[in-house]
């Protein structure tokens, strides 16, 4: 079982939403029946550094990278007044330096990503941990590969990839150097994460070509969920099926997924269905709007879904001055 490093309540009076943290294990307690919107958000992967360096009359540029954002996966569920879920928020990758005055390589974000690495002419990004929602017994995604178990989690978000930077060859000749932007997490098994970018420059002429990077993601297996790296390349992010990672490149984001039993909420004819997006804007939290289900009331043994005043639906049922739904 990971550790739990904060608790909430949902939902909170005069407010949409509660945003939830990276890096950790999120208890979230629900105080009112309704159906909440579940966004989880990737980690962020690692970006580089590098410092020029001059050899005789030679000047070799350093090449900094970026890592690539996490993404998003979107569930939507009902929930009664006492239920828990727990959001393992994976956490966002350092950024490695190789610098005149700092030499660092960047630490990998909690819950799947892999570490950055300096090798002198070349550094690796490290990459973004996987994040997801689940009920019962939160894990982290490695107690996920040692119970072989996906059934409890709702859904993945996919972690950016980890940057690619280097040191070019000269200032003279028209040879290139590259470095590689890492991918952004999301997406879905079948199309894959983000992809990566390889970054060429020509000295000579001022130019810049930016080509795709190799393939986005094996296929799934257990042993896949974290992020991985070649020797010279950024990392791949982690998530439902990590991103790769290959030399002359930044690392293809961690792909995202959704589980069917989730995938979608029915009630009163209206449907919410999730989604995986590659990279997002919106912060990880519960969202929530007038989503409110009636209280549990009965007529003798029959739930009532639906109480009414007049033509008006009620959302709130008072006793004196308690409300009980």
């Amino acid at each position: 079982m990971a550790s739990i490093n904060w608790n909430v309540t949902i939902p909170v009076k005069g407010a949409s939403k509660v945003l939830l943290n990276a890096g950790g294990v999120t208890k979230i307690t629900c105080t009112k029946r309704g159906i909440y919107k579940l966004l989880a958000r990737g980690g962020n992967g690692g970006g580089t550094s590098m410092s020029s360096e001059q050899e005789g009359s030679v000047v070799k540029p350093g090449i900094s990278s970026s890592g690539g954002v996490g993404g998003t996966t979107i569930v939507y569920k009902v929930m009664n007044v006492g239920d828990v879920i727990y959001y393992v928020g994976g956490g966002n990758a350092g950024h490695t330096y190789y610098t005149n005055d700092r030499h660092e390589e960047g630490a990998a974000g909690w819950n799947g990503g892999g570490n950055g690495k300096n090798f002198g002419n070349v550094n690796r990004g490290a990459s973004g941990g996987a994040s997801y929602f689940m009920i019962g017994t939160p894990w982290d995604i490695r107690e996920i590969y040692n119970n072989k178990s996906l059934t409890n989690v709702l859904g993945i978000a996919g972690g950016g990839g980890g940057g690619k930077g280097g040191l070019g060859s000269n200032n003279h000749s028209a040879s290139s150097y590259t470095s590689g932007y890492g991918g952004a997490g999301g997406g879905n098994p079948s199309g894959g994460g983000g992809r990566a970018l390889r970054r060429i420059n020509d000295l000579d002429y001022g130019e810049i070509t930016e080509l795709p990077g190799d393939t986005q993601s094996d296929g799934f297996s257990w042993e896949t969920m974290w992020g991985n790296a070649s020797t010279w390349g950024g990392c791949g992010g982690a998530g439902y099926i990590c991103g790769t990672s290959s030399d002359n490149f930044g690392g293809n984001g961690g792909v995202g997924w959704i589980n069917p039993s989730f995938a979608t909420v029915t009630h009163k004819n209206k449907k919410w269905v999730g989604s995986t997006l590659k990279g997002g804007t919106e912060a990880a939290g519960i969202y929530w709007e007038k989503t409110w289900i009636s209280p549990l009331i009965y007529y003798g043994d029959a739930e009532v879904d639906s109480v009414y005043y007049g033509n008006k639906e009620l959302d709130t049922i008072y006793y004196g001055n308690r409300e009980i739904g």
